[in-house]
């Protein structure tokens, strides 16, 4: 059954690591220090890898899920080095322009107070 926020947002820290899977091997990995961290297993030459895609609540659930169908299209190309390059470009760019349109406002109003 896949994830919904109200679960991403209950889920508690333990002693140890623990997963909540969303399905199609995309996974929160929950850890003691209170990350909740965005990971895709695949496997390439039958070997498993992990693709960590990013952390949440800066990258969502719904961009989460987004983000792993283009790497699984990229890893069946074969591509699996430029997938984990391209996710980390694609969601540094959603970062970077939350956090610009965030400090656009701080400063607009500092401007309107100060």
């Amino acid at each position: 059954m896949p994830l919904n926020d109200c679960q991403i947002k209950d889920a508690k820290p333990a002693e140890k690591p623990y997963k909540l899977a969303d399905g199609r091997s995309l996974y929160l990995l929950v850890k003691p220090n209170d990350g909740k961290y965005w990971r895709l297993d695949y496997a390439i030459d039958r070997k498993r890898k992990t693709l960590a895609i990013g952390v949440y609540p800066t990258i969502s659930l719904a961009k989460v899920r987004e983000a792993a169908e283009n790497a699984r299209r990229m890893i069946a190309a074969g591509q699996a080095l430029q997938c984990s390059q391209a996710i980390g470009q694609t969601l540094a760019a959603a970062i970077d322009i939350q956090a610009a349109s965030k400090g656009f406002r701080v400063r607009y109003f500092n401007v309107l107070i100060g």
